[in-house]
């Protein structure tokens, strides 16, 4: 398989710091190859939203860390399997995000609980958890394949979806997308 350019990888690897506000407890991880960070933007460090405020999207760059010849034209992999089999990226990759306030198993409001839907690149993934006035580190896994590489990708979340007033707020701090992938080595034997 072909790898991407030295360069480009380099410069994926060693991208600069999240460097934004944490409103959360959870600090984000560090950001190196396979490991990317957003930590400002839109739908982040919003205050408690409700849903008439959302939904809030969160977009997601993601750098090339394979060769444009393994690549679709909207990011997504030609060929993950091989790419996975051949030890060049994980099969998965997690998506983390601190959230807050979100008020799933309350039922004395006089409202439904609070059912806020998190979606990744227009595919269902979960309703969130968590427990009311605090922040919870919480995260999905989504197969290799839905990630787009080269481009934004897209968190969604639908607020209180369960409710036609505004009964429940969230929000969200930052987000990561951590996934395994080979460095970019090359060995050259010497001869003299």
């Amino acid at each position: 398989l072909k790898q991407a350019p030295l360069a480009a990888l380099i410069a994926a690897a060693c991208a600069a710091p999240a460097l934004a506000q944490t409103t959360s407890p959870f600090e984000p991880p560090e950001e190196k190859l396979g490991v990317y960070v957003v930590n400002s933007g839109s739908g982040l460090d919003t205050g408690c939203t409700f849903r008439s405020g959302g939904p809030l999207r969160i977009r997601i760059p993601l750098p090339k860390v394979v060769n444009d010849a393994q690549l679709n034209g909207d990011g997504t992999l030609k060929d993950p399997a091989k790419l996975v089999s051949n030890g060049v990226l994980s099969a998965q990759a997690t998506i983390r995000f601190p959230v807050y306030d979100i008020d799933d198993k309350n039922t004395g409001s006089g409202g439904a609980p609070e059912v806020d839907r998190v979606s990744f690149n227009g595919k269902f993934k979960k309703t969130l958890e968590g427990f009311d006035n605090t922040w919870t580190d919480d995260s999905i896994i989504v197969p290799i394949e839905e990630l787009k590489f080269g481009q934004d990708n897209e968190l969604l979340i639908d607020i209180d979806t369960a409710n036609t007033e505004e009964f429940w707020c969230m929000a969200f701090d930052w987000v990561s997308v951590e996934f395994e992938a080979t460095p970019p080595y090359v060995l050259q034997h010497g001869i003299s």
